[in-house]
């Protein structure tokens, strides 16, 4: 058990000045982890990231959100490519139409599915030579 004079020490200790500097200097915190990485740090984003958040609350400061990308949940994502958008919460309606404005390959993905999930409940399989062109020309990641 640790003193009470005796502060634990932190796997951030080495980096501390720098992720400041950078945090008063406005950097994400995907950069600022990019950085400390590349100087040796071993630690989780988590981490850096609680410490960022406690540090500026002590400034006074809200805390930035942790990545600058729009995230979508997973479930949320899979149950969207099952559904229709309409059979979703309205504050879930907004989030998936945020994240799709933002994320080509999402879109295209989600055209192919709809369309497929169209040929399906109409049965015109006349349709589905074309579908699976269109689907063979777009490069998914």
């Amino acid at each position: 058990m640790l003193s009470a004079s005796r502060e634990r020490r932190s796997i951030l200790d080495p980096y501390k000045e720098t992720i400041i500097t950078l945090n008063h200097e406005r950097k994400t915190i995907a950069s600022i982890f990019r950085v400390i990485a590349k100087e040796g740090y071993k630690g989780s984003y988590r981490n850096l990231n609680a410490f960022l958040a406690e540090h500026n609350e002590g400034l006074g400061r809200r805390h930035r959100k942790t990545s600058p990308e729009k995230i979508l949940r997973r479930g949320l994502l899979i149950s969207f490519l099952h559904n229709d958008i309409s059979r979703f919460k309205v504050e879930d309606q907004e989030k998936i139409e945020e994240y799709l404005k933002t994320n080509k390959n999402l879109q295209n993905l989600c055209s192919a599915v709809n369309d497929f999930r169209d040929i399906f409940r109409i049965k015109d399989d006349s349709r589905l030579e074309n579908w699976l062109d269109k689907v063979q020309e777009v490069q998914y990641p």
